[in-house]
């Protein structure tokens, strides 16, 4: 290889690892991956799926050095830089963007189970699934409070909450519905130094029935 096929090919290396990134943060989000082929790999699971993606994207690159077409590496670069620019656009509509994808559970157990299995699973498949699993959920008038999901992400993330994000002990206290506002205690158990003595943290699930149906989480609070 000459200089500038060798720049072709680190520079493809690069795009590589940018795409890889700049997807798996989009799945976090919600997102879905807009190209067909690869949206048919990822049934097999986000990781998997995007490593599949790279090995076609690695014979593309093998099949230009087989047949001497050592110019096309050049294009196959210029079409991952717009799929890593396109990336980008769509993670930073969903961190500062109005909110998409919102979901309502039929009651309000369904409602409260799924968040709070969700964020104790808060990094399965991907890092902050649960945190956005959680967002979905949150009623309009939460979003009024809380904002975009960038700022909901870093409230969520604070110290007060971070208890609801491992896979702590825990238990929900019994549901208590009046009307269209339900709400019950969520109890976590926090291990307490190298002792087998805990703690307890005790959070508040607000739910309420939305105008059309369904019912949706309008704030979590830390009970003294």
């Amino acid at each position: 290889m000459n200089v500038d096929e060798r720049r072709w090919v680190a520079i493809f290396v690069y795009l590589q690892i940018l795409d890889v990134l700049s997807t798996l943060i989009g799945f976090s989000l919600g997102n879905t991956e807009a190209s067909p082929f690869v949206r048919l790999l990822i049934r097999f699971g986000p990781v998997a799926g995007l490593a599949l993606s790279k090995v076609v994207a690695l014979g593309l690159v093998v099949a230009c050095f087989m047949l001497k077409r050592m110019r096309m590496i050049r294009f196959i670069n210029y079409w991952y830089a717009g799929l890593i620019v396109w990336n980008l656009f769509v993670v930073l509509n969903v961190l500062i963007g109005p909110v998409q994808q919102a979901r309502r559970a039929s009651d309000p157990n369904e409602a409260i189970q799924t968040v709070t299995t969700a964020l104790r699973n808060n990094n399965s498949p991907i890092p902050n699934a649960g945190v956005f699993t959680a967002f979905q959920f949150a009623s309009p008038a939460n979003h009024a409070s809380t904002g975009s999901y960038g700022n909901f992400l870093m409230l969520v993330k604070l110290a007060d909450y971070a208890p609801m994000l491992h896979d702590n002990p825990h238990e929900l206290t019994g549901l208590v519905v009046n009307g269209d506002h339900a709400e019950q205690t969520l109890r976590v158990k926090l291990q307490q130094g190298g002792d087998t003595s805990y703690k307890t943290v005790s959070y508040r699930f607000d739910v309420t029935r939305q105008s059309g149906g369904g019912w949706m989480v309008d704030g979590v609070s830390r009970l003294p």
